[in-house]
């Protein structure tokens, strides 16, 4: 059965971009929390971020859901033999809500289970 052709969008009128163009990309991934404290986090991600890196994120405890600005520290790979497509990323946030800090100092253990988004 023949595939019908989409519209060319070639065909349409075209900028030559010469140098580089600045754009933005954003992507959403749920990040698994390995320890949490009031300066940041360790998460584990299936990807790595650019060290250095400001991002917005958003948090997610069981009292709610928290935006964070949030700057990439570190990243190595994980040490998990079998999870050679994962990476450790510390996490510094960055002019975090005293509301927050307050919820995070309370959690029992800072363990993974809370997540942030990414």
């Amino acid at each position: 059965m023949p595939r019908e052709r989409v519209h060319d969008r070639r065909a349409g009128t075209r900028f030559e971009i010469v140098g580089r163009l600045p754009g933005t990309v954003e992507t959403v991934g749920v990040l698994r929390v390995k320890n949490i404290a009031e300066g940041g986090a360790l998460v584990e991600a299936p990807w790595p971020l650019p060290a250095n890196s400001q991002l917005s994120a958003r948090l997610g405890l069981s009292s709610g859901t928290f935006n964070v600005q949030v700057e990439v520290c570190h990243v190595t790979a994980a040490p998990h033999a079998s999870a050679a497509d994962r990476y450790s990323i510390g996490f510094h946030f960055l002019e975090l809500d005293g509301r927050i800090r307050t919820l995070i100092e309370e959690l029992p253990g800072r363990r993974s289970s809370d997540a942030i988004d990414g």
